[in-house]
């Protein structure tokens, strides 16, 4: 739910959260989908640098769930 206060938008913690896990997800499944072309297309140095990427965002991923209490 937004909140409006004086035409400024405030997101609760919820909405936080779930905006977080969607812009997330969405650039974990574009990530996915291109590693998928570079693997059919054998595009081996392609993969490198999208598994890279993946294993960054995971990485983050992690760290951020892993300090809430």
């Amino acid at each position: 739910m937004l909140l409006i206060n004086n035409n400024f938008m405030f997101m609760t913690a919820e909405d936080q959260k779930i905006t977080f896990i969607n812009i997330t997800t969405n650039h974990l499944y574009d990530k996915v989908d291109e590693l998928y072309e570079a693997l059919m297309d054998d595009e081996l140095d392609e993969v490198q640098d999208i598994t890279r990427s993946l294993f960054e965002v995971i990485k983050d991923l992690n760290q951020t769930f892993s300090n809430k209490i």
